[in-house]
């Protein structure tokens, strides 16, 4: 993996995910979750603030990116419910067909 991928790649992605048109959409979205719930593309975990804790006991966090996971580690803590990070791409989603529970 090169340096850009690795270092440089995610810090973007994060910073541009984060801008206001994409964090409205999430605020309008993400808190009908309910449930355990599989976030494709998880990066950075910005969904995280958003989800109705009341609502949501599980997040499943898809993503092939452990320098996004890394960068979402505080978010995480803070989340008040478990989130399970899935080293994966969408394409290989390592849950059994038809998971309705968490793995633990």
């Amino acid at each position: 993996m090169g340096l850009y991928t690795r270092f440089l790649l995610p810090k973007i992605v994060d910073v541009t995910c984060r801008t206001k048109p994409y964090m409205r959409q999430r605020a309008k979205v993400v808190p009908s979750a309910l449930g355990c719930v599989l976030e494709v593309g998880f990066g950075s975990g910005l969904n995280l603030p958003f989800y109705d804790k009341t609502k949501v006991r599980h997040v499943w966090a898809l993503d092939p990116s452990g320098e996004l996971w890394a960068l979402a580690e505080e978010r995480v803590r803070g989340a008040g419910f478990p989130v399970e990070f899935l080293k994966a791409s969408a394409e290989e989603i390592p849950l059994p067909t038809g998971a309705r529970t968490p793995s633990w």
